[in-house]
């Protein structure tokens, strides 16, 4: 027993290094974890909730690319099977990810070092996107975490030395990355592309070494796995001959499946020959370990996506109209978000990483490790896929911030050594420092003012729309009269009010009608009811019809859900270079984005409760 506590608060334990690593590990569960549950569920969490709870029920999962791969639903039944479903238990798997998201920089250890891997955690435990996603069940947090940890095996297997033990964690990560979210095609062809630059194909590359055969084998499997899965991108090859490979947003056909039976022939032809394709060149790779990688691949891809082979169909929509489906919506551009978005929330909330990776391409002068050069390839093909792409959401800067991330860490720690080491006056390092531990400081109050003041207030960029703390207390109440008082629900689920309260009656009898369809409601008597919930924009016609058959006591109304104000948006870039030559409108735009300065006030559309 002596030398257990002898050697628990030995030298070598209780050192600086290890007390860190304590309080990173503390903060990291604290950030987040603590409130979890206080903020009210958003519409996605609700559909995501709702499904999830139905799987832990035992009613099955039904793939569907609209909320994206099935890992999301599976997580979140288990971690309800094993907690009870609740609000807490909903957001518990991202929370758990976020919190191991903040230790994978010291998986790079040996690459950048101690210093800088432990920098880089510090920004992955005080980022605000970070943070906020980590703490809402959406699958952006898991597809942020698959990446760096398939990242980690790529260049142990490249640097180190190699073996098929790695090859088969790759194999492992992959089936898994495309059964969260089908950004997980552009990470991989980030991955790949850059892999194939460095590879024995590039003829480029005149002297080949070890690097560069270790860097095709890598090329070779993220290719040979993932092209299969890629071949609905055909479909914008067909469409110039009017054959639909991917039925259009809006069509009267399964949006992302194939249209008629001549686009069925041809992209069953088409799936088959890419599976052979993988699978013989696999096996002229790699021989008999391309069994292993090719199996573990698809098994966790027909896991996941059939539910355990509870429902076959989902291979099938996971195989085409995963991607499918978000080739139609391009031309739909959900959220509507001009071209510079992404600049306003990386500006206002990760603006030391944006601003240092600038900074570490000139003060590297171009001169690169092999990992430094990724980061930088990949941190440039996040700006120009994400700005090109149609759909622009806050949630996915959570995957376009990670490699900036992990650049100001390493530039970090390299400039601050050499302050420290040099022999500049103290009072000069200290001046040197002001800036970024401003711009850090900045950073931890943005992390706090969003993710733990007023979280239900959409008064951030990251926020976009939220669902209002009044449904969230009005649920509780609801739920209250019910188990304590027996009374009857109606819901309006018109323009998807449905959402969150599926989610938040989920345990709970009620009733749904659509008040923009009298047929919804016809055969309800409605004065049974002691509580009506109704969609604002259609209260007064709704009243005025069924007067006669109403009996309430009470009228009241709330914000149902809200949105940031979006008056940063411009018509034309011409439309925005006019408006920021005028001082008054940049001091306009910044006050807006950095102090919540707005001219017009937060959106919403109301919900009205009869009693």
């Amino acid at each position: 027993m002596n030398k257990i506590v002898n050697k628990l608060f030995s030298k070598n334990l209780l050192n600086y290094t290890n007390l860190a690593i304590i309080l990173l590990v503390s903060f990291s569960f604290i950030s987040r974890f603590i409130y979890l549950d206080i903020r009210a569920i958003h519409h996605d969490e609700s559909l995501h909730g709702y499904y999830s709870w139905l799987l832990s029920k035992g009613y099955g999962y039904i793939h569907n690319p609209l909320m994206h791969g099935p890992l999301n639903f599976h997580l979140n039944a288990l971690s309800f099977l094993f907690f009870g479903d609740n609000d807490f238990t909903l957001r518990l798997a991202p929370a758990l990810s976020g919190t191991f998201l903040v230790f994978t920089p010291f998986l790079f250890r040996d690459l950048i070092g101690k210093r800088s891997a432990f920098i880089i955690s510090i920004f992955f435990l005080i980022s605000p996107i970070l943070i906020y996603y980590s703490r809402f069940a959406r699958n952006d947090i898991f597809i942020a975490l698959i990446s760096v940890l398939l990242l980690n095996q790529i260049f142990n297997y490249v640097l180190k030395k190699n073996n098929n033990s790695k090859l088969v964690i790759i194999s492992i990560l992959l089936g898994l990355i495309f059964c969260i979210k089908e950004i997980s095609f552009i990470i991989i062809f980030i991955f790949g592309s850059f892999s194939l630059i460095y590879s024995n194909f590039n003829p480029l590359i005149k002297n080949k070494n070890t690097l560069n055969k270790n860097f095709t084998d890598i090329f070779l499997i993220l290719f040979l796995l993932s092209f299969p899965l890629s071949i609905p991108i055909t479909s914008l090859i067909f469409d110039l001959v009017d054959i639909n490979l991917v039925a259009p947003s809006g069509s009267i056909y399964q949006i992302g499946m194939p249209v008629g039976n001549v686009a069925n022939y041809i992209s069953i032809s088409l799936s088959l020959v890419a599976l052979s394709i993988s699978f013989i060149f696999g096996i002229l790779k790699f021989k008999k370990f391309w069994l292993i990688y090719f199996s573990i691949f698809w098994i966790i891809f027909i896991i996941f996506h059939s539910t355990f082979l509870t429902n076959p169909s989902g291979i099938l929509t996971g195989y085409w109209q995963a991607l499918g489906y978000w080739i139609a919506q391009q031309d739909v551009a959900r959220g509507g978000q001009p071209w510079y978005y992404y600049f306003l929330v990386i500006f206002k909330f990760q603006i030391i990483a944006f601003i240092g990776f600038f900074i570490f391409i000139f003060y590297k002068k171009f001169k690169f490790s092999i990992f430094e050069s990724f980061l930088v390839y990949w941190a440039s093909l996040n700006l120009i896929i994400y700005f090109f792409t149609s759909e622009k959401m806050p949630w996915l800067t959570v995957n376009i911030i990670i490699p900036f991330l992990f650049i100001i860490g390493i530039f970090l720690n390299d400039f601050l050594f050499k302050i420290f080491k040099s022999k500049l006056l103290v009072i000069f390092k200290l001046n040197i420092l002001i800036i970024p531990i401003f711009i850090f400081i900045v950073t931890i109050i943005n992390s706090i003012e969003t993710n733990y003041v007023d979280p239900d207030n959409p008064n951030e960029m990251i926020v976009y729309t939220q669902t209002s703390k009044f449904v969230h207390e009005l649920s509780s109440e609801i739920i209250y009269e019910i188990e304590n008082n027996d009374i009857n629900v109606l819901i309006d689920s018109s323009d998807g009010y449905t959402w969150p309260w599926a989610w938040y009656m989920r345990n709970h009898n009620v009733d749904y009608f659509d008040s923009k369809n009298k047929e919804s409601y016809k055969n309800l008597n409605l004065n049974e009811y002691e509580y009506i919930l109704i969609n604002t924009y259609s209260f007064n016609e709704f009243v005025s019809s069924n007067e006669k058959s109403l009996n309430y006591n009470k009228v009241s109304q709330i914000p149902f859900r809200m949105w940031f104000p979006e008056n940063y948006r411009f018509n034309s870039f011409r439309e925005f270079v006019d408006h920021i030559y005028k001082l008054d409108n940049i001091s306009y735009i910044l006050g807006h984005i950095f102090k919540k300065e707005f001219n017009q006030n937060i959106g919403n559309v109301g919900l009205t409760i009869l009693k």
